[in-house]
Order: C-alpha cells, then structure tokens, then sequence
C-alpha cells in the first residue's frame, strides 16, 4: 500500500508540475510560431520547417536575448538605474566575448534592418 501511495503521490505531483508550466510555454509558442517560420522563410533556400526546429530556434532566441539583458542589465544595476539603455546593451556587446559579434549591430543600428 505505501509504494502504491508514493507512485500516486509522485504522479500527482508530475502532472501537477506540467500542468502548471505548459500553460505559460504553450500560448507564448503560439504567438511566436508563425513569427519564426516566416522569418525563416525569407531564405530562398529554405522551402518547409518542421515543428521541433520552429520550438528549437524559438527557446535558443530565447535564451539568446535572456542573455543578451541579463548582460545588459550588469551596467544598469552597478549604476543604481532601472531602465536599460541602448548604452548599457552596447556595453554588454563590447565587454562580454561571446556577445562581440553584435557590436557593430548594436552601434549603427539602421544599417542593418530593413522595413518588415
């Protein structure tokens, strides 16, 4: 009766867990999904996506800008502000290495985007 117990406890807790975050992941997937595909689209060379690469590019993008403000907000916290700037993004680009390739992105911005 008690490994019964524990199994349905440990279940329960499971389910719960997913349950509470797919919620919150599903519907911000949703509304990036189309986003993604076509942006990915915009290559000639590419016809189709499939589903778990939409998923794969839309968490590392994610990450990506999780890291990019995380970064960024170093500068703002050490200079006791709230909001961060195009300064302190330009700050993290330069400082931080693996964030170097943005750097001339980052400086002269309208050079490098187009109109949607």
């Amino acid at each position: 009766a008690d490994a019964s117990t524990n199994a349905s406890s440990t279940n329960t807790s499971s389910s719960t867990t997913s349950s509470i975050t797919a919620p919150s992941v599903v519907p911000e997937y949703q509304k990036i999904k189309g986003r993604v595909k076509s942006i990915v689209k915009r290559d000639v060379e590419v016809e189709k996506i499939t589903e778990d690469a939409v998923i794969l590019l839309s968490k590392s993008v994610e990450l990506f800008i999780w890291d990019l403000v995380n970064e960024s907000h170093k500068s703002v916290k050490a200079d006791q502000r709230r909001m961060i700037a195009h300064k302190d993004i330009v700050k993290a680009t330069v400082e931080v290495e693996h964030l170097d390739f943005l750097t001339d992105l980052i400086e002269e911005p309208s050079k490098f985007f187009v109109n949607d």
